[in-house]
């Protein structure tokens, strides 16, 4: 089965991280193109990483409150000009901050439809991490970020509730 699609996937979390949603991810990426489509995954620098010409990692750092994870501070200037290097039919962002969010305001000015996926509360993180006060702040950010989107997606319907 030939399929037109041409994924441009924006993610904090990917390959060789192994955490639910680099794994989830990576199942999605083989998922699209087993149907023919084209995936390339937009994400961090990671230090164990082999190279993937379908894998552009942005240069990024440390989470301060959770080490095993890395943020990149793309441009939408930047993120634009990579989307308009590889053509995407569309575009879908795995994480609300730093590529996410480059990729939203990318993908939107672009004219590219946008998805984007729901995997992890930051609302409770934050009150784990002792900075409950950013609770009511996350949910309201969350939510504004996944309603500039055609769609939203999550991989439970417990996630989803």
């Amino acid at each position: 089965m030939e399929m037109d699609l041409r994924l441009a996937l924006f993610c904090d979390s990917y390959l060789p991280q192994l955490n639910g949603v680099s794994l989830l991810l990576e199942r999605l990426v083989h998922a699209v193109r087993d149907r023919g489509g084209a995936v390339r995954v937009f994400t961090t620098t990671d230090p164990n990483a082999s190279d993937d010409p379908e894998i552009r990692r942005w240069p990024s750092v440390k989470f301060w409150l959770y080490p095993e994870h890395r943020l990149a501070l793309p441009t939408t200037a930047s993120v634009k000009r990579a989307l308009d290097e590889y053509r995407p039919t569309l575009v879908h962002a795995a994480s609300p901050f730093g590529l996410g969010l480059a990729a939203r305001r990318a993908s939107r000015l672009l004219g590219i439809p946008f998805v984007s996926s729901y995997h992890t509360s930051w609302s409770a993180y934050s009150k784990f991490y002792g900075l409950g006060f950013l609770s009511d702040f996350a949910w309201k950010y969350v939510a504004w970020f996944h309603n500039g989107g055609d769609r939203t997606y999550a991989p439970t319907e417990a996630t989803r509730q």
